[in-house]
């Protein structure tokens, strides 16, 4: 054989090397983080296992049927029905399997480096960042390494955030608090507040304490909030002044639950 015969051989099985680390990385992603750090849905290997095959089988059959996609996609230009389904499968099943392993991928990083109240803005970057991996693997991977380090040095309660309560009730004011916990004392709340203010992307605007209570005027969403320490009972609650903070809490009680 030829040297220029062979080009498009090693042109096909470089290609094929290319897109085994492409998808191989979401796909350890999938396979490593789902029920692990803050990930509180079960991990669903099965499927990610099925769409990297797919994507895999359906993407190195077609660099060795190249004529035969060819007809059908001429015979499918031509109008011939059975060629536009046949064609409209095999595009739809790449697709989905491509999407499934980077967008699921991105969820996944989020949801264990932030909890299930994670920012849509924050899962849309690191969709792209999945997109682009050949260019964003060195950020990426510098996040799961973060990620483990953290986990294996960080403070027992800030790594298992207690939220066992999620209850909504009516304060004086007519306007609502989410009771989050009954967990942690006077010591821990400001552990406590901080990963809570670190996952919902929130900042303290003003700290003060009183003999029994912490009060901490917080913003999250741009929405002022009130998160409050209470010592009798022992509890921590974000607390609303406002109706816009009300839909808030309203929202955060949904997030913040644990995945059934």
């Amino acid at each position: 054989m030829r040297w220029f015969e062979a080009v498009p051989a090693l042109a096909a099985a470089s290609f094929t090397g290319f897109m085994l680390l492409y998808m191989g990385y979401p796909l350890f992603v999938l396979l490593f983080l789902p029920g692990r750090f803050r990930t509180w849905s079960p991990p669903r290997r099965g499927r990610a296992v099925a769409a990297f095959v797919a994507n895999e089988v359906l993407v190195v059959t077609s660099l060795f049927v190249q004529d035969t996609i060819s007809a059908v996609v001429d015979a499918a230009n031509s109008g011939e029905l059975a060629a536009i389904l046949a064609f409209g499968v095999f595009l739809s099943i790449l697709a989905f399997s491509f999407f499934y392993l980077i967008i699921g991928a991105a969820l996944v990083l989020v949801a264990a480096e932030r909890g299930r109240a994670s920012r849509k803005g924050r899962k849309f970057w690191t969709s792209l960042q999945f997109l682009y991996l050949p260019f964003c693997v060195f950020f990426i991977h510098r996040r799961i390494r973060r990620l483990i380090r953290d986990f294996k040095d960080g403070d027992p309660l800030a790594v298992n955030l207690s939220m066992e309560k999620l209850e909504l009730e009516r304060q004086e004011s007519r306007h609502l608090s989410l009771l989050l916990t009954e967990q942690p004392g006077w010591e821990e709340f400001e552990l406590y507040a901080t990963e809570v203010l670190r996952r919902l992307d929130g900042r303290v605007l003003e700290r003060s304490t009183a003999i029994t209570a912490h009060l901490w005027k917080v913003e999250i969403e741009t929405v002022p909030l009130l998160l409050v320490y209470e010592d009798l009972p022992n509890r921590v609650n974000l607390e609303s002044d406002s109706y816009p903070g009300d839909i808030l809490l309203k929202k955060l009680q949904t997030r913040l639950a644990p995945a059934s």
